[in-house]
């Protein structure tokens, strides 16, 4: 007898030291022990510590000094600000930094932000999209604000853009959100989308945020059915306790240890990112986006909202993937790759059936740049953002899209331009 105990004191023992072990190892090298998969999905900026290096402040619109700060902030906005959001599936929760400042409202804001809510003596625009419209980079470098800069001072009245661009947000979203700021009373002067890359990443119409739920719900109702009958049976719950364990320092390391055994340093991205769809898919894809556009052309027409609609550039369409310097070299474009093949798919569809005054094609205006254009797979530079939203804007003011105020009592009437 005394010897079994011994042993299970060893034992115990030997299971606590293999834990610290596991535990001190992922505290002094926390990438030492991630699957290949794992380190690339961190891998951006320790690239630009790298190979990178010489590009980071120009292409984030940053001083070299600022590098650090931003990149801490960066990883803390990113960790701590995801919330989850009816009907949409998740917003941005409000916070406050030097390089990423979000509105309660659920807008990240400009340095010359207009009031919320908006002035009514200004003309504002909501701008809508994925992270490409948010930003990948410090406030004052998005879309949204370059276009502000563009227009304002040329119209009759200040212009103020808001900038509800979300990361991993497509067109059936941002439609979504957009009736439900309507909803709300809350109307701008014009709402602008920019669209194209995320509606073919999410070819299947389910959000960023459909297989968290989805699995949540189902895990949800199989604990609940083993409550159920727990309480009538008296059966133990073991889920907690196979929580408790897989989440141990050394079943972690085990697991990562197998995975590696069996995925090789030839590890494959997940099968999402894969560019492997069928062109029926992708002309799915571009059924669905002109019915969502032609709901938003529905909606603010009946709240008195002139609708623009920006369809975007994109690495895999007229670019040469030569200058990408940021692409990574492990994954490619990945599930991104289909909006190369989609978008030539809409730029057919577009010569026989057009969509219309507001709908401006800024697909090609990378064809002839020839320089980096982006700061890691498809997110763009600062640069490429003030060039996309001044070619937005000069767009928009040739043909004439943007309201002007209405008159003065004992003035002439000024006719509003019709899209």
């Amino acid at each position: 007898m005394y010897s079994v105990v011994v042993f299970l004191f060893v034992l115990i023992g030997v299971f606590l030291g293999l834990n610290g072990l596991a535990w001190l190892v992922f505290r002094i090298r926390p990438t030492l022990l991630l699957t290949e998969n794992e380190r690339l999905q961190i891998d951006l900026f320790s690239r630009y510590d790298g190979e990178l290096a010489a590009y980071r402040a120009e292409w984030y619109g940053l001083r070299e000094e600022e590098w650090s700060d931003f990149v801490a902030e960066t990883l803390h906005f990113g960790a701590t600000t995801i919330r989850h959001e009816a009907f949409t599936g998740h917003k941005l929760a409000a916070y406050s930094g030097k390089y990423y400042n979000m509105s309660p409202d659920g807008y990240r804001k400009l340095p010359s932000q207009g009031e919320w809510p908006p002035d009514e003596q200004c003309l504002n625009i909501f701008f809508f999209g994925g992270s490409t419209a948010f930003n990948q980079g410090p406030d004052w470098t998005s879309i949204p604000g370059y276009l502000q800069d563009a227009l304002d001072g040329k119209q009759d009245r200040p212009v103020r853009v808001y900038n509800f661009g979300r990361p991993a947000y497509f067109s059936t979203q941002d439609m979504i959100l957009f009736s439900r700021l309507l909803s709300k009373g809350i109307r701008p002067d014009v709402a602008v989308f920019l669209h194209g890359l995320n509606d073919f990443f999410f070819y299947d119409d389910n959000p960023s945020t459909y297989g968290t739920f989805s699995n949540l719900y189902e895990d949800f109702q199989k604990r609940h059915w083993a409550e159920f009958h727990g309480r009538r049976g008296a059966v133990p719950d073991w889920h907690s306790l196979t929580c408790f364990i897989t989440s141990l320092p050394l079943s972690r390391a085990l697991d990562i240890a197998a995975r590696r055994m069996v995925a090789g340093e030839d590890e494959k991205a997940p099968a999402y990112w894969s560019d492997d769809v069928s062109e029926d898919a992708l002309l799915a894809v571009i059924r669905r986006y002109r019915h969502n556009k032609k709901e938003i052309e529905l909606l603010a027409s009946e709240y008195g909202v002139q609708p623009i609609f920006l369809w975007q550039p994109v690495p895999g369409y007229r670019y040469n993937l030569a200058h990408h310097l940021a692409l990574q070299p492990h994954y490619g474009l990945g599930g991104h790759g289909r909006s190369g093949t989609g978008y030539r798919l809409m730029e057919r569809q577009l010569a026989e059936q057009p969509e219309g005054d507001h709908f401006i094609w800024l697909a090609d205006m990378q064809e002839k740049l020839e320089r980096p254009l982006y700061v890691d797979n498809v997110h763009y530079t600062a640069e490429f953002s003030r060039l996309i939203a001044e070619q937005a804007a000069e767009e928009i003011m040739r043909r004439r899209l943007l309201p002007v105020a209405s008159p003065k009592p004992g003035t002439a009437a000024v006719v509003s331009p019709v899209a």
